[in-house]
């Protein structure tokens, strides 16, 4: 058109000072070339002894009785053809086109292969129209109808409820090293803080980004220890807090757990355990710190495990963590020693594989996650530099049909706090998914959101929270002096 247009402004100069006739004139002629080349239909084409051009296309064989017909759509300027997505069923090595041509026109092939392997959705290959020494091609994408999986990380599609310094500021009780501990849930969002009160905030509210109206957890017989709070777990409604003891003290403190039944609810003394007795150890000074990082994997009948990690504070001698049994949420057995394979570092987490019996992913800050069974018995550990070195609190979450390893890292290392979430559907089990993720070259996460922040000395604490519902996966990410935020990301749907 361009070029039609430049020819004109030669001979008729269209120009303030030109004649107004024969500017007139060329404009009429320049509309009739232009509805002459802008229409895409057989009256468009004059008939000739060798015109190539496709009027029409379809696929005449689809589904797995090769009589289903798919009408393809023609792009002429960019010479591309597009159809439906095909049933999976159809014989793409012998797909069969008919089109509608000039006369004397025809395809340069009966059939097409459009064969693909088993993990690929699309092809694109050329086709050619024929015309005695005239040749036309045009490209054409054959696409399988297959469903859609996982959840939509797309930057467009995700929504972020964001109380990080990465959105302008952190939350309050998020700005320094006071909180170390928060947890959520579809309803609720779990923040154990020192300096004010272990406190949930509504998930409706964060939505609307209201912070302002927070449920205050009722403290009545909450003592004793370091800090009296120092960390908890919601779980299927359920609330967990523990307090900070030291049992290696000249002066041993006593490990307590608290269970609310509700947000509103006085709080339960549900476990209360000492140096020397109670299944622990009798520490020597300086051993046995616990309630920096309490884990909570309960199924939906309060069965399971709390873990608790001994922070130390000496990297490697015992990597020992206190294993309690839960029954019906409320009922605690004494503690049992397990020892993971490494040492996790401070703040380490024990979280269990979504939908898996006996599997859970061991993390901290200095340690690779590591695939362990409730007992602490190693199956697998991820290669070192596959995901960030100061990762915390990873877990593996399936949803839609995809498995996704997800986790959290501090203010600390080279780089802001971050959450991280790695596609690793592939694989029959957790420990091959994660052998082909260590294997794979492309090791990109694919999805992070940075809560920025600077490191806080000593502070190694970061937490992640994972809820599902028919429509969205939800992730918080959490981290002393970052903030937090809320990822709610839609069930994907197939693009119409």
């Amino acid at each position: 058109m361009k070029k039609i247009i430049t020819y004109l402004s030669k001979i008729a100069p269209c120009s303030p000072f030109g004649e107004r006739g024969a500017c007139r004139g060329a404009f009429f002629l320049a509309l009739l070339l232009l509805a002459a080349v802008s229409c895409n239909n057989k009256e468009t084409y004059p008939e000739s002894p060798d015109l190539t051009v496709i009027y029409g296309i379809s696929i005449v064989n689809a589904g797995e009785a090769g009589n289903q017909i798919l009408v393809g759509k023609v792009d002429e300027i960019n010479k591309e053809i597009s159809f439906p997505d095909v049933d999976t069923l159809t014989d793409f090595s012998r797909i069969r086109f008919e089109a509608e041509l000039p006369e004397r026109a025809h395809l340069d092939e009966e059939v097409y292969n459009f064969s693909m392997g088993p993990a690929d959705t699309r092809l694109t290959r050329t086709i050619a129209v024929l015309n005695g020494i005239r040749k036309r091609e045009y490209s054409i994408t054959i696409k399988k109808d297959v469903p859609v999986w996982g959840a939509d990380f797309d930057r467009e599609k995700i929504e972020i409820y964001n109380f990080s310094n990465n959105g302008g500021a952190a939350y309050s009780d998020l700005s320094a090293g006071s909180t170390r501990s928060a947890d959520m849930d579809s309803n609720y969002v779990l923040l154990v803080s020192r300096a004010t009160a272990p406190h949930l905030l509504r998930m409706a509210d964060l939505a609307a980004g209201n912070i302002s109206s927070p449920i205050m957890l009722d403290l009545t017989g909450v003592a004793d220890g370091t800090f009296a709070y120092s960390s908890g777990r919601l779980s299927h409604g359920h609330i967990y807090i523990c307090n900070l003891a030291v049992l290696g003290n000249a002066t041993p403190q006593t490990l307590k757990i608290y269970h609310y039944a509700s947000p509103t609810a006085v709080p339960e003394l549900v476990g209360s355990f000492s140096k020397g007795v109670d299944g622990i150890p009798d520490y020597a000074t300086n051993g046995g710190r616990f309630g920096d990082a309490m884990s909570v994997e309960l199924d939906e009948n309060g069965n399971g495990y709390i873990f608790i990690g001994n922070n130390r504070g000496t990297v490697a001698a015992d990597p020992y963590v206190l294993r309690l049994s839960v029954t019906n949420f409320t009922t605690i057995a004494s503690p049992e020693q397990i020892n993971p394979p490494t040492y996790g570092g401070w703040w380490s987490n024990y979280r269990q594989v979504d939908g898996a019996a006996n599997e859970y992913i061991y993390t901290g800050y200095a340690s690779v996650p590591q695939l362990v069974d409730a007992a602490g018995g190693a199956i697998y550990a991820m290669a070192s530099g596959s995901v960030p070195l100061q990762g915390n609190d990873a877990t593996v979450v399936s949803f839609n049909k995809e498995r996704y390893l997800v986790m959290q890292s501090s203010t600390q290392g080279t780089e802001a706090a971050t959450l991280y979430v790695y596609d690793i559907t592939t694989g029959a089990t957790t420990q091959e998914a994660l052998e082909f993720f260590d294997n794979r070259e492309n090791k990109n996460a694919l999805y992070t959101c940075p809560l920025g922040g600077a490191a806080i000395s000593g502070v190694y604490a970061s937490n992640l929270g994972v809820a599902k519902t028919e429509n969205a996966l939800y992730l918080m990410g959490a981290a002393p002096g970052g903030g937090f935020v809320v990822v709610r990301a839609p069930k994907a749907v197939k693009a119409e």
